[in-house]
């Protein structure tokens, strides 16, 4: 009897869903004995089964055995999903729907305009099509009607007593994310609220973006500035710090900022008092204090992102899709 298996498919490049994916395919075969096939775009590093291409899609679409595909990136197959659940009844199908909301929020956040466009008129394909759609935010869930489970990340703590110096700015650049904050003489003013020791740096930069070089950043951070100004679903950058013990400091937007005082994960700066004053505050809390959030991000990841969610959100998700 053959295994059963997931197809994780990653048609564009991007570097923070490989992760992901990694992680859900870690969590299948250590959990379930699962066989896992990942088919990522060519542009992006890792340890590969396969490369993404239509060809590649469809010959696993070939497979006798039970599969259920999970799509993480918007791209082709993304859009081609309504159609494809209804040709291959016998696969099942699972969609990670990143910001849902329709056009109006994905605008509000700052996408594109035609990216947001077709992404908003999928979402309308999903209500007829046989497809489970996964939102990683508990309570956008219940409002739309989809299913939850968190963006789940392999842990990568590394040790505390490290020496730390770097604020990092994790994930694409956005006015939405307070850049200009971080820019010009904003980013000289601020960093002269703390030693020569400490310095700022973004990430993806010009030194690199494979995430053995995050890795490296992160081992050396003292937090990870995450502060949206809008309203929106979940941001990866969160977890993705905590799962590296590095605590967080974001907004009263963060659809985890409850969780994040709860643990004491980090720093939570209410949308109307944000400013550079108050994330430097935030800054030197965590530096007089480290030790004790790092203790509380790793906890927040162990509970909310690590393997437990894999078992009590995205096992459930694809043994339902499996049967």
């Amino acid at each position: 009897m053959s295994k059963k298996k997931i197809v994780s498919i990653i048609d564009r490049p991007r570097y923070g869903l490989l992760e992901h994916a990694e992680a859900l395919s870690d969590f299948w075969q250590k959990s379930d004995s699962g066989v896992s096939i990942l088919l990522v775009h060519k542009k992006i590093d890792g340890d590969l089964s396969d490369r993404y291409s239509i060809r590649n899609v469809f010959r696993q679409f070939q497979d006798r055995g039970d599969a259920v595909f999970v799509v993480w990136s918007v791209g082709l197959t993304y859009m081609l999903m309504p159609i494809l659940s209804r040709i291959y009844k016998r696969k099942r199908f699972v969609v990670v729907l990143h910001e849902p909301g329709g056009l109006k929020q994905r605008i509000k956040k700052g996408d594109p305009l035609i990216y947001s466009l077709f992404v908003s008129i999928f979402e309308l394909f999903m209500f007829v099509s046989d497809v489970d759609v996964v939102v990683p935010n508990k309570k956008n869930a219940l409002i739309y009607g989809y299913k939850y489970a968190p963006l789940i990340f392999s842990r990568e703590v590394s040790q505390s007593k490290v020496y730390r110096s770097k604020i990092l700015y994790l994930g694409r650049k956005s006015e939405a994310r307070c850049l200009s904050f971080f820019q010009g003489q904003s980013l000289v003013k601020f960093m002269q609220e703390f030693s020569e020791e400490v310095s700022f740096e973004f990430f993806p930069n010009e030194k690199g973006n494979s995430t053995q070089y995050k890795k490296e950043l992160m081992s050396t951070a003292l937090c990870v500035v995450n502060c949206y100004t809008v309203q929106h679903n979940q941001s990866g950058v969160t977890p993705d710090s905590l799962r590296h013990g590095v605590p967080v400091i974001v907004s009263d937007t963060d659809a985890f900022c409850e969780d994040i005082i709860r643990f004491n994960a980090g720093v939570v700066i209410p949308l109307n008092e944000l400013n550079l004053v108050k994330i430097a505050e935030a800054v030197k809390l965590i530096i007089s204090s480290f030790d004790f959030y790092h203790k509380g991000a790793v906890k927040m990841y162990d509970e909310l992102f690590g393997e437990c969610a894999y078992n009590d959100y995205w096992r459930p998700v694809i043994g339902e899709s499996l049967k």
